[in-house]
């Protein structure tokens, strides 16, 4: 199992270049994926900001919503991860700290494409940055 990101999953539906690379080591890897629920709102702020600076067009983002639908990913309530977030406080947003906290309960590697996360102190999750 792997815990995705919202960067990683917008890359992804996006169908940016660097999006095709991930897919295609998503696909290598051979591993069923996973995120908090959190990650349904994140993609849609995304989306939403990327059609207001009109970096894409609404149709592209409906499309991008499609293939983000059609994502094989878990989805995990932050119920269960609230004590967790919040210890993390300190360190990260309680909306990046629901990818680590998931990725700690269920002993999963994290897989982003935000830089910072590699140098996040206090966790015990494996980051790998793409």
């Amino acid at each position: 199992m792997i815990v995705i990101d919202a960067s990683l999953a917008l890359d992804i539906a996006v169908v940016t270049a660097d999006g095709a690379r991930v897919r295609e080591t998503l696909s290598a890897a051979g591993q069923a994926l996973a995120a908090p629920e959190v990650i349904e709102l994140e993609i849609l702020q995304a989306l939403r900001r990327l059609v207001r600076q009109k970096t894409i067009t609404s149709s592209r983002a409906r499309t991008a919503l499609g293939l983000f639908a059609a994502l094989e990913i878990e989805r995990y309530s932050h119920v269960p991860l609230r004590p967790r977030i919040w210890a993390l406080r300190e360190n990260l947003t309680a909306y990046d700290a629901a990818y680590f906290a998931l990725a700690e309960l269920i002993d999963a590697p994290l897989w982003t494409r935000d830089g910072k996360f590699k140098s996040v102190p206090g966790h015990q999750a494996r980051v790998a940055v793409l």
